[in-house]
């Protein structure tokens, strides 16, 4: 009951909630299995297969990367600045992966946790062994570049079809007090570059090419 008041606290409070499924190799665990909790499963490096040990059901909502991850952890409870570097395995190694995505998609002015859940879900990736068991993999594999790129397309065709409309009010107003229209030529490159940005540039440009993501983003 407490895990379950915790959820919906976080999740009243704008937050993501991002919980391991749990290595019981069974049933979903709390707070996973919480409503509003979006539960993570994980997956092997061998064909994504699902982790011998993660645990499946209905609640799972999404799989990532689980097994032998390496990362930084303290150790002798954080005296004398011990820390080690091992790979470990678990659904809460699976979680971060997924958390880090929300917050690149967060960070791309998507806030409402449902609307991130959802950009996560609508992004995953089939498994590569072609399984569609979703109490295995929920939506599928976690794939965030697939996910920001959705998050960008959105908002590029969002801010395209606004400065449309503003171009044909603007227009229109223009006719209306028998204004003369100026060449779309001359305006229309500049207006795009400034008002809406050339969101799909970094796909299509070499990695790393410096300028590309101010070009990506609207200039004005």
């Amino acid at each position: 009951k407490v895990l379950e008041e915790a959820v919906a606290y976080a999740r009243a409070r704008g937050a993501v909630v991002v919980c391991a499924a749990g290595n019981n190799g069974r049933y979903v665990e709390s707070p996973a299995a919480e409503p509003g909790a979006f539960a993570v499963s994980a997956i092997s490096p061998a064909s994504d297969d699902l982790a011998y040990f993660s645990s499946r059901g209905p609640e799972v909502d999404i799989a990532a990367p689980g097994v032998n991850i390496l990362q930084q952890t303290i150790c002798n409870r954080g005296r004398d600045r011990c820390e080690q570097f091992a790979a470990w395995s678990g659904t809460s190694m699976a979680a971060p992966h997924v958390a880090g995505a929300a917050a690149l998609v967060v960070s791309m002015g998507v806030t409402s946790p449902d609307a991130v859940e959802r950009t996560l879900r609508e992004s995953a990736s089939r498994p590569e062994n072609g399984s569609t068991d979703k109490e295995l993999y929920g939506s599928g594999v976690l794939d965030a570049a697939a996910a920001v790129s959705r998050v960008a397309d959105t908002k590029g065709a969002f801010r395209a079809v606004a400065l449309l409309i503003l171009a044909v009010l603007t227009f229109a107003r223009i006719k209306m007090r028998q204004g003369k229209l100026a060449n779309p030529l001359a305006w229309a490159p500049l207006a795009f570059v400034t008002g809406v940005g050339l969101w799909f540039l970094p796909r299509l440009a070499p990695a790393g090419l410096p300028g590309m993501e101010l070009l990506s983003r609207p200039l004005g």
